[in-house]
Order: C-alpha cells, then structure tokens, then sequence
C-alpha cells in the first residue's frame, strides 16, 4: 500500500481511493467482515476517507471516538435504547462491541438479535454461540435460553 501523503499528490485516484473505498474498508475492520475486527484500523480508514470528503465516514469516525470513550455498561444501554426505538442495525454493533468487550449482557443480547433476526439474518448458530459465551459468564437468561435450544434438539 502507498503511504496516504503519497496517494493525496495522485488527484482523483486519491479520492477514489480513499474517499470511497476507504470507508468500506473501515467498516469491514469495525465490524470484523472478511479481517479481524480492529477500531484502530476502522479509525484509520474512516480518517483517510473523511479527509476526503467521505461524510458518511466522517459520521461513522465520529461515532466510533465517541464510542472509545463509554464504558461498557454505557454502551449497552446505548444498544438498548437502539433496541427500544427499533434501531436494529446500530443496536447489533453496540451490543457486538459490549460483547466483543467481554460483557455476558452484550453477548446475550447478541444472541437475542441473531435469534430474532433484528439487525442481523436469522441465524441459529450464532445465536447458540453467543448465548453459550454469556453462560459461561453466569447468565441467567443465556442459560435459560441454551436449555430451551439445545433441549428441543
């Protein structure tokens, strides 16, 4: 990869890589598609696009310093209210990032979004997966919700 004051001197090309591709190559690093998940890199992409001119990138690197900033617990209820207001997709990332963060209420949150199919496709294997992670924790629900799933197999 070229260093970015490098691609700025290239015109158009610099906004085509940066502006657009940057911040898809942000939000795949935000949310872990395709690479491991990393904030440090998501703002770095984020920032190269938005100093572009990218304002969705802008929006989205303002969200993720703000988010840098909140304790877990601040996060989640963040997702909640998300939750509540029927902000399915933004509610999924907030309870990922609890999650990812080693919050068992986040991960059983997770697992309720991919079991309902709010924000994210139906899917019951990562629900089962984020439900197990929660009760190894002590979560109550998670382990009422694994009995039921895994006892009507």
């Amino acid at each position: 990869m070229k260093h970015p004051r490098f691609t700025r001197q290239l015109g158009w090309y610099s906004v085509l890589v940066y502006g657009a591709a940057g911040g898809v190559a942000a939000q795949m690093y935000q949310q872990g598609t395709g690479v491991e998940q990393d904030d440090a890199q998501a703002v770095y992409w984020y920032r190269m696009a938005a100093e572009q001119g990218n304002r969705y990138a802008q929006g989205r690197l303002d969200t993720l310093l703000f988010l840098s900033t909140q304790t877990v617990e601040q996060i989640l209820e963040l997702g909640r209210s998300d939750f509540e207001a029927g902000n399915d997709i933004r509610a999924v990332s907030l309870f990922r990032r609890a999650a990812r963060q080693g919050s068992a209420a986040g991960q059983f949150f997770l697992g309720q979004m991919y079991m309902e199919g709010r924000g994210v496709s139906h899917n019951h294997a990562q629900a089962i997966h984020w439900y197990r992670v929660a009760a190894e924790q002590g979560h109550a629900d998670a382990l009422v919700m694994l009995d039921i799933l895994l006892g009507a197999q």
